[in-house]
C-alpha cells in the first residue's frame, strides 16, 4: 500500500514512472515500463508510396517501417527519393500513391494529429540571423498553441551545448552551432519523433562529433526516435540501429544495421606470430591480401573464415587477433550501382 509521503514522479520522455516511497530512513524505488510504449512498436510505417514530378518517377513504390526508440538511418545517393520521402512525412508536399501510418494509426489525411508529436529540420535550419539564439526559439515558440515556457527553452539550450553563446546573434554561430539549434527549434514541443534531413552537411569534424553525441542523448537519454537522412555512411554505422537504404526511388534494403554488415562477404583483419607467411598462405587460398605493420586484411565470405584459421593453425601460425566486419560503404556501393 501506498504510503503518504510518497513522491510521484512521472518521466514522460523515458516512458517509465519512477514511484519513491521515503519512510523514516528508508527509501523504496519501483520502476513499471509502460506496456504501450515498447520499443518494439512501430512508430512509422511507409508503404506502396509513389510520387511523380512530371514525367519522373520520383518514388516507385518504397516501403519502410520504423520502431519506435530508435536511431534510423536513411541512405541513398544523391537523387534517390530520400529528401521527396521526407517532405511527404512532414506534409510539405502530397504522394501520388501509398500510405504513411504514423503511431500505428494516424495516416496522412489526418497528418495535422501527428505532427505535434514530431519535431524536425528538413534540408537546414532557418533562423533570423540578427536574433540570438534565445529569441529565435521563443520566436518559434509562439506557434505552439499548448505554449513552451521559459525554463523549457533554457533547458534546450543546455542540452544542445549552446549556453553561454544563447544570447548572441545566430550570424556569429557556426554551422555546426545552427545545426545544434535546429535541434532544440525541433524539441520544443517535446516531440516523440525527430526527423532530421542531412543534419552533418557542411560541419567540421568537431561538429559532425558534437552532432553524434547529441543525437545519440536523444535516443538514450530522452527515449526519443530519430530518423536521419545522410550521405555520410561512417556517421550512420556509428549512430544507426536500423537503415533503409534507397536508390532510384525503391527501398533496396532495410534491417538492423549489425545484422545487415555481418552478411556474406566481410572484411577480415588478422593479426599472426609471421604477418609476411601468414599473407602468403592466404593468398595461396586465392584471395586478394594488404598487409600493414600490424595486421593482414582481406574479404572473404563470412562462413569461409573457419576454413582459413583451420588452415593457419595446422601450419602452425599463431593467431593474436581476428576481426570481421561487413563495410556499410562496401555494402551500400554494391545495392546501388547502377
Amino acid at each position: 500500500m501506498k504510503h503518504k509521503a510518497c513522491e510521484l514522479v512521472h518521466t514522460r520522455n523515458y516512458f517509465v514512472e519512477h514511484f519513491i516511497c521515503k519512510h523514516l530512513t528508508k527509501t523504496c524505488v519501483w520502476i513499471a515500463t509502460s506496456c504501450n510504449r515498447s520499443m518494439s512498436e512501430t512508430i512509422l510505417s511507409v508503404s506502396g508510396l509513389e510520387k511523380y514530378y512530371g514525367t519522373f518517377h520520383a518514388l516507385k513504390g518504397l516501403d519502410l517501417e520504423v520502431k519506435r526508440g530508435e536511431i534510423f538511418g536513411l541512405l541513398g545517393p544523391n537523387g534517390a527519393g530520400k529528401t521527396t520521402m521526407i517532405r511527404i512525412l512532414v506534409g510539405l508536399i502530397k504522394p501520388n500513391k501509398g500510405t504513411v501510418r504514423y503511431f500505428d494509426k494516424i495516416d496522412l489525411k489526418d497528418l495535422n494529429d501527428a505532427l505535434p508529436r514530431i519535431g524536425s529540420i528538413i534540408e537546414e535550419p532557418r533562423f533570423y540571423p540578427y536574433l540570438s539564439g534565445k529569441l529565435n526559439l521563443q520566436v518559434s515558440a509562439r506557434y505552439y498553441p499548448k505554449g513552451i515556457t521559459k525554463q523549457r527553452i533554457t533547458d534546450l539550450i543546455e542540452l544542445v551545448g549552446l549556453t553561454g553563446r544563447e544570447s548572441d546573434r545566430v550570424s556569429t554561430y557556426s554551422q555546426g552551432m545552427r545545426q545544434r539549434l535546429g535541434i532544440a527549434q525541433a524539441m520544443l514541443n517535446d516531440p516523440e519523433i525527430i526527423i532530421l534531413d542531412e543534419p552533418t552537411n557542411g560541419l567540421d569534424p568537431k561538429g559532425i562529433i558534437e552532432l553524434r553525441q547529441l543525437i545519440i542523448r536523444l535516443k538514450e537519454e530522452f527515449g526519443k526516435t530519430v530518423i536521419l537522412s545522410s550521405h555520410i555512411l561512417s556517421e550512420v554505422e556509428q549512430m544507426a540501429d536500423s537503415m533503409a537504404i534507397i536508390n532510384k526511388g525503391v527501398c533496396v534494403s532495410q534491417g538492423n544495421v549489425s545484422e545487415l554488415l555481418s552478411k556474406n562477404s566481410v572484411s577480415v583483419s588478422l593479426e599472426t606470430d609471421d604477418l609476411a607467411a601468414s599473407k602468403v598462405m592466404i593468398e595461396a587460398m586465392g584471395y586478394s591480401v594488404t598487409q600493414d605493420q600490424k595486421a593482414i586484411n582481406f574479404n572473404a565470405e563470412l562462413d569461409a573464415i573457419p576454413n582459413v584459421v583451420s588452415k593457419l593453425t595446422a601450419a602452425d601460425h599463431k593467431i593474436f587477433r581476428l576481426d570481421h566486419r561487413r563495410k556499410l560503404e562496401d555494402y551500400f556501393l554494391k545495392l546501388t550501382a547502377a
